[in-house]
């Protein structure tokens, strides 16, 4: 017999390592900045509470199903996928404004 280690140790390095290959993006994420002029005042999206805004947002797009979300992509995956759409809609109404301040 080598040794013996006990179950807390154990289970303490599993999820530190799941933490590690899982979650360790989020420590350095920054959500997409959204400039003050696109923001409506008084504004409240609409939302259930079973479901996810990300989730929401990237099945409305048809950027993944909901099926791929649970079992394809990864959470970084996912993120990236929202920041990209995220990105689109920002530079999508900056293009709207410049268009605007064109025509006046």
């Amino acid at each position: 017999m080598i040794g013996f280690l006990a179950p807390h140790l154990v289970l303490s390095e599993g999820i530190g390592t799941v933490r590690e290959r899982n979650f360790e993006f989020l420590d350095e994420w920054k959500a997409v900045q959204v400039p003050q002029r696109f923001i409506l005042d008084n504004y409240t999206p609409r939302k259930r509470d079973n479901v996810q805004p990300i989730m929401s947002r990237l099945e409305g797009e048809g950027l993944a199903t909901r099926r791929e979300l649970d079992e394809y992509y990864s959470l970084k995956d996912v993120f990236d996928m929202f920041d990209a759409s995220c990105l689109r809609s920002v530079n999508a109404a900056w293009h709207r404004s410049v268009r605007s301040m064109k025509r006046s």
